[in-house]
């Protein structure tokens, strides 16, 4: 089978195949989808980002590179009410993304359709390192919300992305 091609949760659309047969929808622009969790449509970056990462290219499970169409791009604002990830794809879609955490390994960004997948973007301490996009697949992930109303993955991702800074 043929990989899937990834785009990002600012643009859901259906992929074709992975190996072992799972479908894959790797999108951000997804994410400006009404029906995503963690996160809401926008047009633009901030004006002033923090930080900025881009997302060119990712592998599956074992380790097999899978097509991507345009390059997705990260900007984190440093806001009154904490960090915000904006997510942007080469057309101008894009997603704010508010779900967030903070572990041992960075700040870690959370948004999923209910339906569909779910995209996790960790971000180190120091900002000019890479991070990581992780990407799950439909129905093979879960989601649990604390007290708080952070919602997180549980199960492994079917695809790892480099978030390189720029």
């Amino acid at each position: 089978m043929t990989n899937p091609e990834i785009t990002s949760p600012a643009r859901s659309r259906r992929a074709t195949g992975l190996p072992g047969a799972l479908a894959l929808l790797l999108s951000l622009g997804g994410c400006a989808s009404a029906f995503m969790a963690g996160s809401a449509p926008v047009s633009a970056p901030p004006p002033n980002p923090a930080a900025k990462w881009t997302v060119t290219a990712c592998k599956d499970i074992t380790g097999a590179p899978i097509p991507m169409g345009s390059a997705i791009t990260y900007y984190l604002e440093q806001g009154a009410a904490g960090p915000t990830l904006y997510e942007m794809d080469a057309k101008g879609n894009g997603a704010k993304i508010t779900n967030r955490w903070d572990d041992a390994q960075g700040t870690h960004y959370f948004t999923h359709e209910h339906t569909s997948h779910g995209y996790e973007l960790v971000l180190p301490a120091d900002r000019k390192q890479p991070g990581t996009r992780n990407v799950y697949l439909r129905g093979a992930y879960q989601t649990s919300k604390d007290e708080r109303g952070i919602i997180r993955p549980a199960g492994a991702p079917g695809a790892i992305c480099v978030m390189n800074p720029s």
